[in-house]
């Protein structure tokens, strides 16, 4: 008889996983309205879909100026609405709620994770510090920072948490970490 040896091959393998260490430097309890966005963009889809139908139910005898006059206020209606849609959409996505340090375990670079109140929903975006560019400062705490080519704000009166000299570190394009190179085993002592 032979004696055969089974081997389990089901067991899971050892799963290696990154840890990051994330660090608060700046959270601000203001939130932008989201109703603002939503609402805006319903009206101005909601008033050109009318004007248009109005346009297109005309009696083919209808004159140029029936036309104009019957379907312009609404279409102007749209225009004001989708300047108020896209006015909010453009600030809402400019305003920086959360800027996080964000260090991952083996790795030299440092990366900062900063999430903007959008007009419809937030955005959450990473980039190096080496990319924020810090332009201005008002004396009501409002800082307006350069992100590559973008503009955002950031408005350190309204707050919740608040690490100044972290954050500062950050705007000047510099990490907060800074590794230095391997020491030999002789000079350490």
């Amino acid at each position: 008889m032979s004696s055969f040896m089974l081997f389990r091959t089901n067991e899971s393998e050892p799963k290696y996983t990154t840890r990051s260490v994330d660090t608060v430097i700046f959270e601000s309890s203001a939130k932008w309205p989201k109703y603002l966005g939503k609402a805006s963009a319903i009206q101005m889809y909601t008033a050109a879909a009318l004007s248009t139908q109005i346009i297109v139910t005309l009696p083919e005898t209808a004159t140029m100026l029936e036309k104009i006059a019957t379907a312009g206020p609404l279409a102007s209606l749209s225009d004001a609405v989708a300047v108020i849609f896209f006015g909010a959409k453009y600030i809402g996505e400019r305003v920086i709620t959360n800027v996080t340090s964000v260090r991952t375990v083996g790795q030299r670079e440092e990366s900062v994770k900063i999430t903007v109140a959008g007009g419809l929903r937030t955005k959450t975006f990473e980039c190096l510090p080496k990319d924020l560019k810090f332009v201005t400062k008002d004396e009501k705490g409002m800082c307006t920072i350069k992100i590559n080519r973008t503009t955002f704000w950031l408005d350190t009166s309204k707050a919740q948490e608040l690490q100044e000299q972290s954050l500062n570190i950050l705007l000047s394009g510099k990490p907060l970490l800074v590794r230095k190179g391997k020491l030999k085993k002789a000079s350490r002592v």
